[in-house]
């Protein structure tokens, strides 16, 4: 009897034994990592996340008068153009605002409570904003990404997009914001008005109490002198000396003439010399009172010349004063720049968001990117660890 162990013959492998488990463990994963958060985002997005509606509207700042568009924006740059410059940073401006907390603030003082909006019980936890009271930087944060707004330097059109999660809401959001910043383009107009005019108003405010003081001066000299017009009082004044002066020569003509036919001690003669000497008396007195003393006609008239050269300065400076406040309105006014709503928010009937099927098959095509580089990655150093 043979006691020799019986030799049991051994199966040669086959060539697809060694690939069977590499290959399962690949789908394995594949469908871990890939097919099932597809699936995850499919049914949240389609089954849970809420409908989010969005309004839009377009509006442009210009100026009173448009200006040509700068061909490129090398031109713009070295300044070969001044295309849209002023209303470009009006739009740059507004926009800002627009995305800001003071807008935030603006729109509670309208109404509109932007985190009674946007958290609310009926949204999907996801969607909404997770706070009552959030941070300021958080509720800014979800704020820009519900509130668009896009700024196009070519078309200079500023295009505004609000999402919310009814679309009353949206609309409301929208229009509340266009207001807004169409208020903001007409407060900073009226600023630049006043700014730029201000200068102009305190120069012809200082000239019209300069010439108002003067005239006030005028008066109080009028007052004291008892005369209207010094000038025409000196010319009359000069016209009686002339005339006393002339009548004085006359008589000292006959007193000479007397003389050489009658005595001096002639009742003639005698009364010739008093009617001589009342007239030198009387001239000298003209004389004396035009131009000798300190009220003389003649200090009278220096006075009130110099016045009135002060006064007619004042006049001119004051002339001067208005019309370049007057140039100043003109040339702030040809710079006011006007807000124009050119498409007014609209209703929304669709949602714009979510989008199961475009943003599942995004997923899927990332996530299987991802893990072929992965797999490739993995097999790669798997390989090198078997060398």
């Amino acid at each position: 009897m043979d006691l020799s162990p019986a030799l049991t013959p051994v199966a040669a492998p086959q060539p697809g034994d060694e690939t069977r488990p590499f290959l399962k463990t690949r789908r394995g994963a594949y469908v871990l990592l890939v097919v099932v958060p597809t699936l995850l985002a499919l049914a949240y997005l389609g089954l849970v996340a809420s409908p989010q509606y969005q309004s839009n509207a377009e509006y442009v700042i210009r100026g009173m008068q448009p200006q040509p568009r700068a061909p490129s924006a090398l031109a713009e740059l070295i300044g070969g153009t001044q295309a849209g410059s002023s209303a470009g940073a009006e739009a740059g401006t507004v926009r800002d605002f627009l995305q800001s907390p003071d807008a935030i603030a603006a729109l509670k003082r309208r109404g509109i409570d932007v985190v009674k909006l946007y958290h609310r019980p009926d949204v999907d936890f996801f969607s909404r904003l997770r706070f009552a009271r959030p941070r300021a930087e958080t509720l800014l944060d979800y704020y820009r990404d519900h509130v668009i707004v896009d700024y196009d330097k070519e078309e200079g059109v500023t295009r505004l997009g609000v999402r919310a999660f009814a679309p009353g809401d949206a609309q409301a959001v929208a229009r509340a914001l266009i207001e807004l910043g169409e208020g903001q383009v007409n407060a900073n107009n009226q600023r630049a008005l006043a700014a730029g005019i201000a200068v102009a108003q305190a120069d012809l405010a200082g000239a019209e109490a300069e010439l108002v003081r003067i005239q006030g001066t005028l008066t109080g000299f009028r007052d004291v002198t008892g005369d209207i017009d010094p000038q025409r009082s000196g010319e009359g004044g000069r016209a009686q000396v002339q005339q006393v002066e002339g009548e004085l020569a006359r008589q000292q003509a006959e007193l000479a003439a007397m003389r050489q036919v009658l005595a001096p001690s002639s009742p003639q003669v005698i009364t010739q010399q008093g009617r001589v000497a009342t007239l030198q008396s009387a001239a000298g007195a003209l004389r004396a009172g035009l131009t000798g003393g300190g009220d003389s006609a003649a200090r009278r008239l220096a006075s009130f010349e110099e016045l009135k050269l002060r006064q007619d300065f004042a006049a001119k400076r004051y002339e001067t004063a208005r019309a370049a406040l007057e140039a100043a309105k003109s040339r702030v006014a040809q710079q006011r720049l006007f807000f124009v709503a050119v498409v007014t928010p609209n209703l929304p009937e669709k949602p714009v968001r979510p989008t199961p099927l475009r943003t599942s098959l995004a997923v899927l095509i990332g996530l299987t990117v991802a893990f072929a580089i992965g797999w490739l990655i993995l097999a790669g150093v798997r390989e090198h660890q078997a060398d």
